[in-house]
């Protein structure tokens, strides 16, 4: 069974040496026939294995089928919590613009 995305990133991930370290898919829920995840709320997948086309397959088996164009997002490893929690990669943007703001974030 597939998952469908939509306004999906492939988010590569990099040190803070600017070496990469893999990356994941970000996306909001069209559907998902086995019922991890409801419309309209957003996924942010462990790290990806493969892109096929308009699927994606993660290293723990999961496959995302892409809907519409996506686009890539270069996150550094210290922010890929923050997409985990639900910020978009356009609000990780906003907030790399203001450091005071990360450092007052608790992930506990």
């Amino acid at each position: 069974m597939q998952t469908t995305v939509r306004d999906w990133y492939v988010i590569k991930i990099f040190d803070d040496n600017n070496g990469r370290v893999g990356q994941l898919l970000w996306g909001f829920i069209v559907d998902d026939p086995r019922g991890r995840f409801s419309p309209g709320h957003y996924v942010c997948t462990s790290l990806i294995e493969e892109i096929s086309k308009n699927v994606i397959f993660t290293i723990k088996g999961s496959q995302y089928v892409t809907e519409g164009p996506g686009k890539e997002f270069d996150a550094l490893f210290s922010e890929i919590e923050l997409l985990r929690r639900g910020y978009s990669p356009k609000q990780v943007t906003r907030l790399r613009n203001n450091t005071d703001i990360i450092k007052t974030i608790d992930f506990s």
